[in-house]
């Protein structure tokens, strides 16, 4: 289909991700890119997932255009109605999730033949819409959210084809790994274990990875930096597919704009009210949730560095609203901290957030997303790693873009408040913060100057392979 006003080619993908905010906000990110170039977005997620995400649409103006598509997931055993993204579940029924999503895979091949799209662009659970897209002669692109560093070091095809691997072979970087700085701590490796032990009878975590990335025509990751393309290169040497950068993928900053329709002026005229450059904002995402106890510590670091803070804290939605959260706290916390502290319980506009003036560091979990977020604003990181490539990122952020410091920890995973307070003293104040501010700066415009340019080259490198591709199979 060629655009009426630009003469250029129109292309339509269909883009399907987990069911996960973590795995969702990406592909939304992406979804507008493409739509901003002039292409068709047919975005598909279930019917509770596509309501949280229609607000964020509304009132966009984009040469191209974003659909909303829904498929209800099926009744499973172990997973509660209406429980369609991991943020509504317990950790525990991640597992009848991912058999629910399985079960749409009828249907999705349905939806696949009315829509006819030019590419699918899917994530690692729904690993059976390859087959589907085969079928339909639609070429398959494994879109994964994770940095190419972590990526590269944490499915390359030696760790992939190892269902009994040890905790020991998980942290040790893969043969020929372009870094000696970037790797897995033992605690970090013997939590990520459970991706590799499936359940009797169905398929594991990791081989829904692996049998995404046999059966793609290409690989896209979110990149932009320098350092990167060594990661992408070595990654496509060991697997033998194409890797392709879509660029960093960071949200815009809407004036006014709240992503679900809450009002925080009462959180921005807070801020207003700060010094520039002089608040911690605290923030472990949608999905990363801290115990009682590595809250008590955290809450105690803040108090004791002296430092402002806005902390974002989060509970998981099937807590049915069980706790209370003020009880989480140390007694006596936000009396003692209530002159440059405020707690916010829930979701925050964490993009208009990071790009207020009174920001000057972030105490995150490592998310990539949340990482090039604050990047984005040049916010440097204090990154504290709770699950998955966290603690990759933290080692990215730390010794390669040197924009952030990670806070230390015991052989244990465990963390102090005196690890805490000292980590943001540094990261804050004194020669090593500014430091670090500078190299902030520096990510900063470099993902200013990528933002659009890799989408542009992104179509026309998957124009050419998808061509390749035809005219192997034919020669075939």
């Amino acid at each position: 289909m060629m655009d009426s006003h630009t003469g250029k080619k129109k292309v339509h993908f269909l883009l399907f991700p987990w069911l996960a905010q973590g795995h969702i906000n990406p592909f939304l990110e992406l979804s507008k890119a493409l739509a901003i170039h002039g292409h068709k977005v047919s975005f598909l997620s279930t019917p509770v997932n596509i309501s949280r995400i229609r607000p964020s649409l509304q009132l966009q103006d984009w040469p191209g255009q974003i659909d909303l598509m829904e498929l209800p997931l099926p009744p499973t055993e172990g997973l509660t109605p209406g429980a369609e993204c991991t943020a509504d579940i317990p950790t525990e029924m991640a597992f009848p999730l991912k058999v629910a999503l399985d079960g749409i895979e009828k249907p999705f091949r349905s939806l696949l033949r009315q829509l006819s799209p030019d590419y699918l662009v899917h994530d690692f659970v729904q690993y059976w819409t390859q087959s589907a897209a085969a079928e339909m002669q639609v070429p398959a692109i494994y879109f994964s959210i994770f940095p190419p560093a972590s990526f590269a070091y944490a499915l390359h095809p030696s760790k992939l084809r190892n269902q009994d691997i040890t905790a020991e072979e998980l942290a040790a970087p893969p043969f020929g790994f372009p870094s000696s700085v970037i790797r897995f701590r033992l605690h970090e490796a013997r939590d990520l274990l459970v991706m590799y032990r499936g359940i009797p009878g169905h398929i594991a975590p990791i081989s829904r990875f692996a049998k995404c990335l046999e059966g793609c025509m290409a690989v896209i990751l979110k990149s932009c930096f320098e350092y990167e393309e060594k990661y992408m290169s070595y990654f496509e040497d060991a697997l033998g597919v194409p890797v392709l950068s879509v660029g960093p993928l960071t949200p815009a900053v809407l004036p006014g704009a709240s992503g679900n329709g809450s009002d925080h002026s009462d959180l921005l005229e807070w801020l207003d009210r700060q010094r520039e450059a002089s608040v911690v904002f605290v923030s472990f995402g949608s999905e990363a949730f801290l115990s009682e106890d590595q809250i008590h510590e955290l809450a105690l670091g803040l108090e004791a560095s002296g430092l402002p803070f806005l902390w974002s804290i989060r509970f998981p939605r099937y807590s049915d609203g069980g706790h209370d959260p003020l009880g989480v706290f140390p007694e006596g916390f936000q009396i003692r901290t209530q002159d440059r502290g405020l707690v916010v319980e829930g979701w925050v506009p964490q993009v208009q957030i990071l790009s207020h003036r009174s920001i000057g560091g972030f105490l995150s979990h490592g998310g990539w997303s949340s990482a090039m977020e604050s990047l984005s604003f040049g916010i440097p990181l204090i990154v504290l790693p709770i699950q998955l490539d966290q603690g990759l990122n933290a080692r990215q952020i730390a010794a390669e873009l040197k924009a952030g410091i990670e806070i230390e920890r015991g052989e244990d995973g465990s963390f102090l408040r005196e690890n805490i307070c000292t980590t943001l003293t540094m990261a804050m104040a004194g020669e090593e913060g500014e430091k670090l501010r500078s190299k902030a700066a520096e990510a900063r415009d470099i993902i200013a100057a990528n933002k659009q340019s890799h989408i542009h080259d992104f179509i026309q490198k998957l124009e050419q392979l998808a061509e390749d591709h035809k005219n192997k199979k034919q020669v075939m």
